[in-house]
């Protein structure tokens, strides 16, 4: 948005050129819209295998945390569940990091269309409103669940590891 903006600086090429800055507007937005639909088809896609993942991964690292702190003797089965748990958290912040860009970049698409210098005079008023509609949809962030039931992202991947270590807290202090 910026970039059409700036391309369009002065008041002399704007008078010239409002059909072409239009029409660069207009494809600013269809490209906004494509990557809505493009996030909701991921959505749509993996949000309940995320689920799955999650409480997968989750079950997992408790348990290698688990028998870590069990298996104190022998050191290289301990050694092995410490990579392993190591892992599985590397795993999980490869699933929930996409979804903290996708909220990041979301997020960045108002700031951008603010910061376009969109309110200048030399700015034709169809691509005001335009820029307006634009930034009044991108106030709502686009977010990847898991389920339906939480947001991927890195306090999601922070509120598994509190679960974790509060599962294995708990196994630790049943055994």
């Amino acid at each position: 948005m910026k970039d059409v903006l700036n391309r369009h600086k002065s008041a002399e090429t704007m008078e010239g050129c409002s059909s072409t800055f239009y029409l660069e507007i207009s494809k600013v937005i269809r490209l906004h819209k494509h990557a809505l639909h493009f996030v909701d088809l991921v959505e749509s896609t993996y949000a309940s295998m995320q689920i799955f993942i999650t409480g997968l991964t989750l079950a997992t690292i408790t348990l290698s945390e688990f028998e870590a702190a069990v298996n104190k003797t022998h050191q290289d089965i301990r050694f092995r569940f410490i990579i392993y748990g190591a892992g599985e958290l590397i795993h999980i912040l490869f699933h929930n990091y996409p979804g903290q860009r996708v909220q990041d970049h979301s997020l960045m698409i108002y700031q951008s269309c603010y910061d376009s210098e969109w309110y200048r005079k030399d700015v034709p008023n169809d691509c005001k409103k335009l820029i307006n509609l634009m930034m009044i949809r991108s106030q709502k962030p686009c977010y990847l669940t898991g389920g339906g039931l939480f947001v991927l992202g890195l306090e999601n991947y922070a509120n598994i590891l509190k679960a974790s270590l509060s599962y294995f807290t708990f196994l630790s202090s049943v055994q």
